[in-house]
């Protein structure tokens, strides 16, 4: 009965120590799935931020807050842009510092002409 009595406490030895294992491996594979979904929004949030400079690079008129005379519409669709990717970004981003001041910094080159100018207008196909 001692052999049995071995086998028995190996048996149990053997089942905790491959419940702990797969719980250690579940914990990081959630840790890898947590991480890999953070660098996501971070490529996201960065790639969205790019085009919007992008844009501000080939527009710097636009992108000062002071637009050429006659580019009202033009103006209009550059901050609907930049709204669209502050939007998105906040979105990725609710509680970072960084990307708010960053935003903020942006909006405020904007904030005299922005309740200024017309709607862009839509044209229908």
């Amino acid at each position: 009965m001692s052999e049995r009595n071995n086998l028995e406490r190996m048996a149990h030895v053997a089942t905790i120590a491959t419940a702990t294992i797969a719980g250690g491996a579940l914990y990081v594979a959630n840790d890898q799935i947590q991480s890999s979904n953070h660098s996501q929004r971070v490529a996201t949030a960065q790639e969205t931020y790019k085009d919007y400079l992008k844009l501000a690079i080939e527009h710097p008129e636009m992108a000062d807050g002071n637009p050429l005379p006659g580019e009202d519409e033009s103006y209009g669709w550059f901050m609907s842009n930049f709204l669209y990717s502050a939007e998105q970004i906040f979105l990725l981003f609710p509680t970072d510092e960084n990307w708010k001041k960053g935003l903020a910094n942006q909006f405020c080159l904007h904030k005299r002409a922005t309740w200024a100018i017309p709607r862009p207008t839509t044209r229908r196909t």
